[in-house]
């Protein structure tokens, strides 16, 4: 079992597994995009801190994030 972090409840496996999830399919998507966690951040308003926290299964990320970052960039995004 993970240790937590005092004063924070503890994350369902569950939910665990769907934030890394989405953090790994998020970061397939933004190298694909040849772009760099402070790019990335630039991009959506966010720190490059906040992209790896996201990319680490920490954290909500944005439904619309990596659409956002593809559109930027002039491409379509992929969905996993």
């Amino acid at each position: 079992m993970r240790a937590r972090k005092k004063g924070r409840p503890e994350i369902p496996a569950s939910k665990r597994r769907a934030r890394e999830a989405a953090g790994e399919r998020f970061a397939r998507g933004r190298v694909d995009l040849d772009l760099t966690q402070a790019q990335a951040g630039a991009i959506l308003g966010v720190s490059r801190r906040t992209i790896s926290s996201w990319e680490g299964g920490h954290g909500e990320i944005p439904e619309d994030a990596l659409e956002r970052l593809a559109e930027s960039e002039g491409k379509e995004a992929h969905h996993a």
